[in-house]
Protein backbone atom coordinates (compact mmCIF):
# COMPACT_ATOMS: atom_id res chain seq x y z
CA UNK A 1 0.00 0.00 0.00
CA UNK A 2 2.76 2.57 0.80
CA UNK A 3 4.24 1.87 -2.64
CA UNK A 4 0.99 3.01 -4.18
CA UNK A 5 1.01 6.23 -2.21
CA UNK A 6 4.69 7.18 -2.42
CA UNK A 7 7.57 7.06 -4.89
CA UNK A 8 10.71 5.39 -3.63
CA UNK A 9 13.98 6.79 -5.02
CA UNK A 10 17.03 4.52 -4.68
CA UNK A 11 20.53 5.92 -5.02
CA UNK A 12 23.45 3.50 -5.38
CA UNK A 13 27.04 4.44 -4.61
CA UNK A 14 30.18 2.44 -5.11
CA UNK A 15 31.16 -0.29 -2.66
CA UNK A 16 27.65 -1.65 -2.23
CA UNK A 17 26.39 1.34 -0.28
CA UNK A 18 23.05 2.79 -1.10
CA UNK A 19 20.36 5.02 0.22
CA UNK A 20 16.70 5.45 -0.44
CA UNK A 21 14.41 8.38 -0.16
CA UNK A 22 10.64 8.24 -0.18
CA UNK A 23 8.95 11.07 -2.04
CA UNK A 24 5.25 11.38 -1.19
CA UNK A 25 3.01 11.82 -4.18
CA UNK A 26 0.01 14.07 -4.24
CA UNK A 27 -3.03 12.85 -6.08
CA UNK A 28 -3.57 15.02 -9.10
CA UNK A 29 -6.55 17.28 -9.52
CA UNK A 30 -7.67 15.07 -12.39
CA UNK A 31 -7.78 12.03 -10.07
CA UNK A 32 -9.84 13.98 -7.53
CA UNK A 33 -12.28 15.06 -10.24
CA UNK A 34 -12.50 11.47 -11.46
CA UNK A 35 -13.35 10.29 -7.93
CA UNK A 36 -16.16 12.84 -7.75
CA UNK A 37 -17.45 11.84 -11.20
CA UNK A 38 -17.41 8.16 -10.18
CA UNK A 39 -19.37 9.04 -7.05
CA UNK A 40 -22.03 10.93 -9.02
CA UNK A 41 -22.25 8.11 -11.60
CA UNK A 42 -22.74 5.34 -9.01
CA UNK A 43 -24.90 7.40 -6.64
CA UNK A 44 -28.31 6.39 -8.06
CA UNK A 45 -27.39 2.69 -8.16
CA UNK A 46 -26.62 2.56 -4.44
CA UNK A 47 -29.57 4.77 -3.50
CA UNK A 48 -31.90 2.37 -5.32
CA UNK A 49 -30.31 -0.61 -3.61
CA UNK A 50 -30.94 0.91 -0.16
CA UNK A 51 -34.46 2.09 -0.94
CA UNK A 52 -35.75 -0.90 -2.91
CA UNK A 53 -34.70 -3.36 -0.24
CA UNK A 54 -35.94 -1.40 2.78
CA UNK A 55 -39.14 -3.43 3.09
CA UNK A 56 -37.27 -6.76 3.03
CA UNK A 57 -34.29 -5.73 5.16
CA UNK A 58 -34.96 -8.54 7.65
CA UNK A 59 -33.91 -11.10 5.02
CA UNK A 60 -30.24 -11.96 5.66
CA UNK A 61 -29.04 -11.79 2.04
CA UNK A 62 -30.98 -8.58 1.39
CA UNK A 63 -29.57 -7.11 4.58
CA UNK A 64 -26.02 -7.81 3.39
CA UNK A 65 -26.69 -6.04 0.08
CA UNK A 66 -28.06 -3.05 1.96
CA UNK A 67 -24.97 -2.96 4.18
CA UNK A 68 -22.72 -3.05 1.12
CA UNK A 69 -24.57 -0.02 -0.27
CA UNK A 70 -24.37 1.80 3.08
CA UNK A 71 -20.65 1.01 3.32
CA UNK A 72 -20.18 2.45 -0.16
CA UNK A 73 -21.64 5.74 1.09
CA UNK A 74 -19.43 5.62 4.18
CA UNK A 75 -16.35 5.16 1.98
CA UNK A 76 -17.53 8.05 -0.23
CA UNK A 77 -17.58 10.56 2.63
CA UNK A 78 -14.34 12.15 1.44
CA UNK A 79 -15.70 12.47 -2.11
CA UNK A 80 -18.89 14.06 -0.77
CA UNK A 81 -16.71 16.54 1.12
CA UNK A 82 -14.59 17.26 -1.99
CA UNK A 83 -17.75 17.67 -4.07
CA UNK A 84 -19.14 20.19 -1.60
CA UNK A 85 -15.88 22.20 -1.74
CA UNK A 86 -15.85 22.32 -5.57
CA UNK A 87 -18.23 25.08 -6.70
CA UNK A 88 -18.30 23.92 -10.33
CA UNK A 89 -19.20 20.35 -9.34
CA UNK A 90 -21.83 21.57 -6.87
CA UNK A 91 -23.54 23.50 -9.67
CA UNK A 92 -23.80 20.27 -11.69
CA UNK A 93 -24.96 17.99 -8.89
CA UNK A 94 -28.42 19.27 -8.02
CA UNK A 95 -29.95 16.06 -9.32
CA UNK A 96 -28.67 14.37 -6.14
CA UNK A 97 -31.70 15.88 -4.42
CA UNK A 98 -34.00 13.10 -5.64
CA UNK A 99 -31.68 10.46 -4.18
CA UNK A 100 -31.54 12.33 -0.89
CA UNK A 101 -35.34 12.39 -0.81
CA UNK A 102 -35.48 8.62 -1.43
CA UNK A 103 -32.90 7.92 1.26
CA UNK A 104 -34.77 10.06 3.76
CA UNK A 105 -38.05 8.29 2.96
CA UNK A 106 -36.39 4.89 3.35
CA UNK A 107 -35.44 5.92 6.89
CA UNK A 108 -39.15 5.85 7.76
CA UNK A 109 -38.92 2.06 7.35
CA UNK A 110 -35.40 1.55 8.69
CA UNK A 111 -36.10 3.46 11.91
CA UNK A 112 -38.51 0.63 12.82
CA UNK A 113 -36.66 -2.35 11.35
CA UNK A 114 -32.97 -1.52 11.79
CA UNK A 115 -32.07 1.70 13.64
CA UNK A 116 -28.34 1.32 12.92
CA UNK A 117 -28.95 1.33 9.18
CA UNK A 118 -31.20 4.34 9.69
CA UNK A 119 -28.39 6.06 11.59
CA UNK A 120 -25.87 5.57 8.78
CA UNK A 121 -28.36 6.65 6.13
CA UNK A 122 -29.16 9.81 8.11
CA UNK A 123 -25.44 10.51 8.44
CA UNK A 124 -25.17 10.26 4.64
CA UNK A 125 -28.22 12.47 4.01
CA UNK A 126 -26.79 15.11 6.35
CA UNK A 127 -23.59 15.23 4.27
CA UNK A 128 -25.46 15.20 0.97
CA UNK A 129 -27.93 17.89 2.01
CA UNK A 130 -25.00 20.27 2.49
CA UNK A 131 -24.36 19.98 -1.25
CA UNK A 132 -27.91 21.09 -2.02
CA UNK A 133 -27.62 23.95 0.46
CA UNK A 134 -24.29 24.97 -1.11
CA UNK A 135 -25.93 24.86 -4.53
CA UNK A 136 -28.49 27.43 -3.43
CA UNK A 137 -25.84 29.62 -1.80
CA UNK A 138 -23.68 29.57 -4.95
CA UNK A 139 -26.62 30.05 -7.34
CA UNK A 140 -28.51 32.91 -5.74
CA UNK A 141 -30.96 33.06 -8.65
CA UNK A 142 -31.99 29.39 -8.21
CA UNK A 143 -34.67 28.54 -5.69
CA UNK A 144 -35.92 25.28 -4.30
CA UNK A 145 -39.49 24.52 -5.25
CA UNK A 146 -41.66 25.26 -2.27
CA UNK A 147 -43.57 21.96 -2.52
CA UNK A 148 -40.30 19.98 -2.63
CA UNK A 149 -38.97 21.87 0.37
CA UNK A 150 -42.23 21.17 2.21
CA UNK A 151 -41.97 17.48 1.33
CA UNK A 152 -38.47 17.29 2.85
CA UNK A 153 -39.65 19.05 6.00
CA UNK A 154 -42.71 16.77 6.26
CA UNK A 155 -40.60 13.62 5.86
CA UNK A 156 -38.21 14.95 8.51
CA UNK A 157 -41.06 15.67 10.93
CA UNK A 158 -42.61 12.24 10.37
CA UNK A 159 -39.24 10.58 10.87
CA UNK A 160 -38.71 12.55 14.09
CA UNK A 161 -42.07 11.27 15.36
CA UNK A 162 -41.13 7.68 14.46
CA UNK A 163 -37.82 8.09 16.27
CA UNK A 164 -39.67 9.25 19.38
CA UNK A 165 -41.89 6.16 19.21
CA UNK A 166 -39.05 3.69 18.63
CA UNK A 167 -36.63 5.29 21.16
CA UNK A 168 -33.31 3.53 20.61
CA UNK A 169 -31.21 4.81 23.50
CA UNK A 170 -27.88 3.78 21.99
CA UNK A 171 -28.07 5.97 18.90
CA UNK A 172 -31.10 8.20 19.47
CA UNK A 173 -29.14 11.42 19.97
CA UNK A 174 -26.91 10.84 16.93
CA UNK A 175 -29.91 10.05 14.72
CA UNK A 176 -31.68 13.19 15.92
CA UNK A 177 -28.54 15.25 15.23
CA UNK A 178 -28.17 14.01 11.63
CA UNK A 179 -31.89 14.42 11.01
CA UNK A 180 -31.67 17.98 12.36
CA UNK A 181 -28.71 18.78 10.09
CA UNK A 182 -30.52 17.38 7.06
CA UNK A 183 -33.74 19.21 7.85
CA UNK A 184 -31.94 22.49 8.51
CA UNK A 185 -30.18 22.36 5.13
CA UNK A 186 -33.54 22.15 3.39
CA UNK A 187 -35.39 24.45 5.77
CA UNK A 188 -33.03 27.36 5.12
CA UNK A 189 -32.56 26.79 1.40
CA UNK A 190 -34.14 29.68 -0.54
CA UNK A 191 -37.47 28.66 -2.03
CA UNK A 192 -39.67 29.98 -4.82
CA UNK A 193 -42.31 31.28 -2.42
CA UNK A 194 -42.66 35.01 -1.87
CA UNK A 195 -43.13 34.37 1.85
CA UNK A 196 -40.36 33.09 4.15
CA UNK A 197 -42.12 29.84 4.99
CA UNK A 198 -43.91 27.58 2.55
CA UNK A 199 -47.62 27.16 3.09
Amino acid sequence: MPDLMNKNILTLRGGGCGSSQIMPTNPSLKDKDQDIENFITKFDFYVEKICAKAAVAANQSESQEIMIAIQWFIFQEENIYKLNKNAEKVKKSYNLIEGIRKLLKSCLIYVRTDPFKCFYILKTTASLSKIIFSFHIINDKRFMKCDLQKEFLDISDELKQQMEIEKNDLIQIQMELYLFLTKTSFEFAPNNSTERGCN
